[in-house]
C-alpha cells in the first residue's frame, strides 16, 4: 500500500530525510555505542544522537518555521491497531506484575561504577514505567515516522542504498575480524564504549555482540530481498549462502533458538495454506535440514557444545539457587523469568 502523499517522481532527498535514514540504518550497528547504560541509564550510540537531531529539527520546524497543530496518532488505524492491542496487554501485564510483587525482586548484581542518575532510572520503581516510554518511542520513530519521512521514490532508494552500503561494510569487517583473530590479532571489539571486550573467533562485524550480529544478518537478508523484489529481481543465492555462513560463525545459542521458533511458526502458517506437492517437499526439506543444521553448528562449536552440556544441569542449579555457568550468566535476564514462570 502506497502511503498518503507518496510521490513517485524523482525529487531531491532533503537533509532531514538523509539524517533520518542514517539514524535508522545505524540503530542495529551496536559497535557505535559510545557510552553504556551505567552512565546515563540508557546506552548512547551514534544512531540515537542522530535521532535526537532529527527530533529537535522537526520540533523547531513545527513550532517556529512552519507552525502547525501537532497531530495525534490514531492508534485505532488499521496500520497501528495490532500494536495498540499489544501495548494494552503490556500495560495490563505490568499492573498485574506490580500487584504480585514481581518488580520488588532485588537486583541480582549492581555495578559499582553506576551513576546516581542511572541507579534511579534503573530502579524497580522507575525502570518498568520507563520501558513503556521506550517501547512507544521505538514504535513511533521506526514504524510511524517512515510514512512521513520517506514520501517519494528518491528517499526510498536512498534508504536502500545507505542500508546496503553499511551492511556490506559490516559484513566485510566481520570477515576480516575473524581472519585477523585466527592470525592472533584483534581487530574490532563489540562496542566502542567497551573497547577491551572482544568476542573471540566469532562473526559480529559492526553489529555489536555476536548474538546481535546474528539478528542483524537476517535483517540484512530481508532488506536485500525487499530491495530486489521492488526492482523486479531476485535475491542472489550467493547472498543467502554468505549470510547463513556468517550466522553459523556467530555461534549464537539464542540465534539458534530463534531459528527453531521461526521454523515452528513458519511450518504452522504453511500447514494452514493449500498444500501442493512442491510445497510439501519444501516443508519436508525445511523440517529435515533445520535440525541437521542446528546440530552440525553446535557440534563444531566448543562454545555451543558447552552450552548444551550446561543445559543438562541448569534446572538443578536453578532449584538449588546456585550460580549459573559462566556462559549463561549473560543470559540471566532471560533465564530467571522463564524459570519463575514454571515454578
Amino acid at each position: 500500500m502506497i502511503p498518503i502523499g507518496f510521490q513517485t517522481e524523482n525529487t531531491q532527498v532533503s537533509l532531514i530525510t538523509k539524517l533520518y535514514v542514517w539514524s535508522v540504518v545505524l540503530e542495529p550497528l551496536l559497535f557505535f555505542i559510545i557510552w553504556d547504560e551505567w552512565i546515563t541509564g540508557v546506552g548512547g550510540n551514534l544512531s540515537r544522537m542522530l535521532q535526537a537531531s532529527v527530533l529537535m529539527f522537526l520540533i523547531v520546524k513545527k513550532i517556529f518555521i512552519k507552525p502547525s497543530p501537532f497531530r495525534i496518532i490514531n492508534y485505532a488505524h488499521p496500520f497501528f491497531r495490532n500494536y495498540s492491542v499489544y501495548f494494552g496487554i503490556a500495560i495490563f501485564a505490568g499492573i498485574i506484575s506490580s500487584f504480585s510483587g514481581v518488580y520488588d525482586i532485588p537486583a541480582l548484581s549492581l555495578r559499582s561504577e553506576q551513576s546516581h542518575f542511572a541507579g534511579i532510572l534503573n530502579s524497580a520503581a522507575i525502570r518498568p514505567l520507563f520501558e513503556y516510554v521506550i517501547a512507544l518511542y521505538y514504535f513511533i520513530y521506526f514504524t510511524v515516522m517512515p510514512r512521513y519521512m520517506l514520501t517519494n521514490d528518491s528517499s526510498v532508494r536512498y534508504f536502500f542504498s545507505v542500508f546496503k552500503i553499511t551492511f556490506v561494510i559490516s559484513f566485510i569487517v566481520g570477515v576480516a575480524d575473524i581472519i585477523s583473530d585466527l592470525c592472533g590479532y584483534r581487530l574490532v571489539p563489540c562496542h566502542i564504549a567497551n573497547w577491551p571486550q572482544w568476542a573471540g573467533t566469532r562473526f559480529h562485524g559492526l553489529a555489536g555482540e555476536p548474538r546481535d550480529a546474528f539478528v542483524y544478518l537476517f535483517l540484512g537478508m530481508a532488506v536485500l530481498h525487499l530491495d530486489a523484489h521492488i526492482r523486479g529481481k531476485s535475491l542472489s543465492p550467493w547472498w543467502v549462502v554468505a549470510i547463513c555462513t556468517a550466522a553459523i560463525l556467530a555461534q549464537s545459542a539464542s540465534g539458534l533458538i530463534g531459528i527453531v521458533v521461526f521454523v515452528g511458526l513458519f511450518l504452522t502458517y504453511n500447514i494452514t495454506q493449500a498444500i501442493t506437492v512442491r510445497r510439501a517437499f519444501f516443508l519436508l526439506a525445511v523440517l529435515i535440514l533445520t535440525p541437521a543444521l542446528i546440530y552440525g553448528t553446535a557440534a563444531v562449536s566448543k562454545r555451543l557444545t558447552y552450552y548444551l552440556k550446561s543445559t543438562n544441569s541448569l534446572w538443578d542449579v536453578l532449584e538449588s539457587g546456585g550460580k549459573l555457568p559462566v556462559h549463561m550468566e549473560v543470559q540471566s535476564a532471560n533465564i530467571y523469568p522463564l524459570y519463575d514462570l514454571t515454578v
